[in-house]
């Protein structure tokens, strides 16, 4: 299970370490193995009803994101955010593909790819946490464009994200997330629960 919760986490290390010298020096295999680097990401923050996802949408609705990464990978995997969220977050499902163009919601035919949480095509994350996905391959290069597709089924709740997306993202009624373009979508300028995309570089990348 690939749960996070921001800020804990270093706390119960350096509570199993006992404040001691905890730190392993990588092995040589360890050196040449890829490793997984944020390629994508963006700070979290508390949203208010400005700019909440409005509440329809919330309880059956589809989100899509386009995000250009930085650096490519053989693989990728997204973490999606409920650091300040009041009640649990419902993910019914997901999926990412190489979005056409920014500002569109269309994807590449053929490129699309369900994200799976542990197996599972759904994910529950509590509040306060974050959880990251599967691995999903795909050939990533720097600059793509890639679209990161969410269905939410929430019915109240404090919601996570980053209002400054400087980008557009597209919202949409009922559960969209293997549409190759959405149907009677709105835009905003606002990331939804997305913290980031991560790659699995080769070694040395950062």
């Amino acid at each position: 299970m690939k749960l996070h919760r921001p800020g804990r986490l270093a706390i119960a290390v350096l509570a199993a370490c006992g404040l001691g010298a905890c730190a392993v020096l990588p092995s040589a295999s360890d050196r040449h193995q890829d490793h997984w680097v944020a390629s994508w990401g963006t700070s979290q923050m508390s949203y208010g009803q400005a700019e909440a996802m409005p509440a329809e949408l919330w309880k059956d609705g589809t989100v899509r994101q386009v995000v250009r990464l930085s650096l490519g990978g053989s693989q990728v995997r997204v973490r999606i955010s409920n650091a300040y969220g009041s009640d649990m977050l419902v993910v019914n499902e997901a999926s990412v593909a190489r979005a056409v163009r920014p500002g569109s919601s269309e994807v590449v035919a053929g490129s699309l790819q369900p994200l799976h949480f542990n197996g599972s095509t759904s994910v529950r994350i509590p509040a306060g946490a974050e959880y990251v996905s599967d691995p999903v391959d795909l050939a990533a290069a720097s600059g793509l464009d890639l679209a990161v597709t969410m269905h939410l089924a929430n019915a109240a709740g404090q919601q996570t994200g980053h209002a400054g997306a400087r980008t557009t993202t597209f919202l949409a009624p009922g559960r969209q997330t293997t549409a190759a373009n959405l149907e009677d979508a709105k835009t905003v300028t606002r990331w939804h629960q997305l913290a980031d995309v991560e790659v699995s570089a080769q070694p040395g990348a950062r």
